[in-house]
């Protein structure tokens, strides 16, 4: 497996939702240090091959010294519970693929609602969790999540140059912020490609699952570590983790709460950069965060 491996596309027919695509990207470290597998799942409408995604599993390869595979999921039909049975096939996917075990999820925004899920699916071969400003811990209405996302959207560029200028100096943020929206982009027009007459739909019933959907957590048994930006607006920490002042023993035990049965969990803050777009600005804090925890 090579840096900068081709993409593969693999159809899987699944029996009554018709036709699961399961795009993976194979990712090597710059110096491999440990078996196992990173399985990086990015968020909505981010694909394989999109710098943004690309970028994040290379880095968190490279700190954790693992071989890593970004993996997206499309089903063919328009399905209410789609979420839970895209999940169900990539499972499928990485324990028929030769994958080296064990996997560590990372998942991002929706990415971290089909982590969490699988898991919870795989938890014997689950040695860690990894959730990156992540879906799946509350409930929100659709319109409320498009409302959120789009104040996310509109005010945290602008929040974090105005209040956290020594940080921005030194990072190539701007560009990293392009990058993101670029990739946003292109997703929202090959989806539309794809999607055709049927796109409404398929976006209104992909917001729902989003907004809505909390996969089960009681088969996962290894550490899980929940990296927050503090002005995260669709996935606010104040609400997840039921504490306004966000005190580290409140949001802890929170996490308990949502994994009882996981051996370890932490919580960590990102104070500075600390929109939804977090993990993208901050990639290389967050994997040295993650790696740090999941080592103790």
């Amino acid at each position: 497996m090579g840096r900068g491996s081709e993409i593969f596309s693999t159809p899987i027919k699944t029996p009554g939702l018709g036709r699961v695509e399961v795009t993976a990207q194979p990712i090597e470290p710059k110096q491999q240090r440990r078996r196992g597998t990173l399985v990086v799942v990015p968020g909505f409408l981010l694909q394989p091959g999109a710098h943004s995604a690309n970028r994040l599993a290379q880095t968190f390869s490279n700190v954790f010294g693992m071989e890593g595979v970004v993996v997206q999921t499309r089903a063919e039909e328009i399905i209410p519970n789609s979420l839970h049975h895209e999940t169900q096939v990539a499972c499928h996917y990485l324990t028929s693929s030769k994958f080296n075990e064990p996997f560590i999820f990372i998942g991002n925004s929706q990415g971290g609602t089909k982590a969490t899920e699988a898991a919870n699916t795989l938890e014997g071969q689950a040695a860690g969790l990894v959730l990156l400003d992540s879906m799946g811990l509350h409930q929100l209405s659709p319109t409320e999540l498009v409302k959120l996302f789009l104040r996310d959207a509109a005010g945290g560029a602008s929040s974090l140059l105005r209040k956290t200028p020594h940080l921005t100096e030194h990072t190539d943020f701007k560009k990293y912020m392009r990058r993101l929206a670029c990739d946003e982009v292109l997703g929202f027009g090959s989806e539309l490609v794809l999607s055709g007459s049927h796109f409404l739909s398929r976006m209104r019933n992909d917001i729902a699952q989003i907004a809505g959907y909390v996969p089960d957590t009681s088969n996962i048994t290894c550490p899980v570590i929940d990296i927050h930006g503090i002005m995260d607006r669709p996935s606010p920490p104040g609400i997840i983790f039921e504490d306004p002042q966000l005190r580290r023993g409140e949001r802890e035990a929170s996490m308990l709460r949502h994994f009882p049965n996981s051996n370890r969990v932490h919580s960590i803050l990102a104070r500075y950069a600390g929109t939804h777009a977090m993990p993208f600005e901050r990639t290389l804090s967050a994997a040295i965060a993650a790696a740090h925890f999941l080592k103790e």
